[in-house]
Formats: C-alpha cells, structure tokens, sequence
C-alpha cells in the first residue's frame, strides 16, 4: 500500500475516538439510567467498529489488510489498560463480530443485528422493527469508517 500502515491505524484509532454509539441507544430506548446495559452496549459497538474497519481494509487494501489489522491489534494489546478483564471481554466480542462477518461480509449486516440484540436480551421475533434499525445503524457505521479510512 502507498500509505504507511502507521498512519492509517492513527486515523482510526482518531475515528474510533470520536464514535458516537447513541443512536444505537436509541434503538434499544436506552435511558440514562440503563448504565451497565449502555455500557455493555458501547463495547459491543467498539468491537464491531473495530470488525467493520477491517472489512473496509480488505476492500481498500487488500493486499495489506492483514498485516495493518494485526499491527492494529498488537499495539492495542501492548498499550497499558486498567481493567484486564475489560479488555478480555472486548477481545472475545472482537471475536465473535468476526466470526460473524465473515459469513456475510458487508453485503447483510441481520446476523450482526440479531447477535446485538441477544446481546441486549431483546426478543428477536417480537421486535422486528429494532432488527431492521439496528441494520441501517450497522451500515451507516460502517460506511462512515469506509469513507474515513484514507
């Protein structure tokens, strides 16, 4: 790639900064006083965000995206965190986002949809409305880390 690989993961980790997860809030009619579920929420935001950045990396750079997505990773790993446990639990949610896209890549984002809200405990096959939401919110994200990736 012409771009430095250090730049391109600066620019995310810029991205991911300034990520708001609140319309994702919204969908689940999430208060302000739901703060554990909103914060559960916002990690499983974080590592889909994460997941959906290097779905674009492969579309944008496909003979390099590994080597930047793993880089990525490293140097996430490597940087001190306060709470290991936190960071567990966002590498096992990493996991599962990629499991999961890597049936459907960018083309149907339902089964993501459908495993966040397992994940909020909503009911899948009564709220077909949330699924649909959570969808286009899913797109939205991820077309707005496809267009900030350069």
């Amino acid at each position: 790639s012409e771009y430095p690989i250090e730049n391109i993961i600066e620019k995310f980790t810029t991205v991911m900064s300034y990520m708001d997860f609140s319309n994702t809030q919204r969908i689940f009619d999430l208060s302000w006083y739901n703060f554990r579920k909103k914060c559960l929420l916002n990690k499983h935001m974080k590592a889909l965000a994460i997941v959906l950045w290097n779905l674009s990396l492969k579309q944008s750079f496909p003979n390099n995206h590994q080597k930047i997505y793993t880089t990525f990773l490293l140097h996430k790993q490597s940087l001190k965190y306060k709470n290991q446990l936190k960071d567990l639990q966002l590498q096992l949610f990493i996991n599962e986002y990629t499991s999961i896209i890597a049936k459907s890549g960018d083309k149907d984002f339902t089964a993501v949809s459908e495993h966040l809200m397992k994940a909020a405990k909503v009911n899948i096959s009564k709220n077909k409305d949330i699924r649909l939401k959570l969808i286009l919110d899913i797109r939205s994200i991820y077309d707005h880390i496809f267009k900030q990736l350069i």
